[in-house]
């Protein structure tokens, strides 16, 4: 179950970075009948803002994101959004649907943060109007996956050696995960060292600075590995030649 969950969520990746993943689905119904009308659920996932300082694709642990849903009416009920009933927004992380908000008939919108890979759908409950004489039927939203990656924060202190200190959250996550560092050589990336983190999620690298490198800066990659409800990706730093 768990490895169809994870390959299902492969495919949003490039979506979801773009900060727009919008899809529908029209519920099934009879024949338009008076006052009966077919509707129609979407959700969009807007990813927050992402500090500068954040070594990771867009979503990552802990990152903001705006849910909203809306719901189209089609049909003779003489209305184009439904105006009775409700609207709810589940997400998934791999263990069933947990409810995160709910709305009007017709919209919804749900702030949240991303704290693992996960699916996201919106369901439309249905309604009659309080006359009795209009009927909106039920639509659920085609499910939206989004592939979390962890946040990386780097501080590094200069010297003869530059220190650099990758922070990773949430530290459960890759505490005693070892993986390794990357420094690119002409147009080819080469092992440069292991890097292992500890219980609070971080690790430490010395780093010398090259005189060699007529750009002044070397250039480096950290890979880490998927993991704990966490897709792979690869950090990108690097580090400023300085002469003494």
């Amino acid at each position: 179950m768990t490895r169809r969950f994870l390959s299902r969520l492969g495919g949003g990746v490039a979506a979801l970075a773009l900060g727009l993943a919008t899809v529908a689905v029209v519920a099934e119904a009879p024949a338009n009948a008076a006052g009966t009308c077919t509707t129609a659920t979407t959700l969009t996932l807007n990813p927050g803002y992402a500090s500068s300082s954040i070594f990771s694709p867009t979503p990552f642990y802990g990152q903001s994101v705006s849910i909203d849903v809306d719901v189209t009416a089609t049909g003779s009920c003489g209305s184009t959004t439904p105006f009775a009933g409700t609207t709810t927004v589940e997400v998934n992380t791999g263990a069933g649907w947990v409810a995160l908000g709910t709305g009007s008939a017709s919209s919804a919108y749900v702030s949240s943060t991303f704290s693992t890979s996960a699916i996201y759908r919106a369901s439309y409950s249905g309604g009659t109007s309080s006359s009795g004489t209009t009927t909106f039927q039920p639509s659920v939203s085609a499910e939206v996956p989004a592939a979390v990656a962890r946040a990386v924060t780097i501080k590094s202190k200069s010297g003869k050696k530059a220190k650099v200190t990758f922070i990773v959250t949430p530290a459960a996550s890759i505490a005693g995960v070892k993986t390794k560092l990357f420094v690119k050589k002409g147009k080819k990336w080469k092992k440069f060292s292991k890097v292992k983190f500890n219980k609070k999620g971080k690790a430490t690298v010395y780093l010398a600075n090259s005189h060699k490198n007529k750009k002044g800066v070397t250039p480096y990659q950290l890979a880490l590995p998927a993991g704990a409800g966490f897709v792979g990706h690869t950090v990108s730093f690097a580090i400023r030649t300085i002469h003494y």
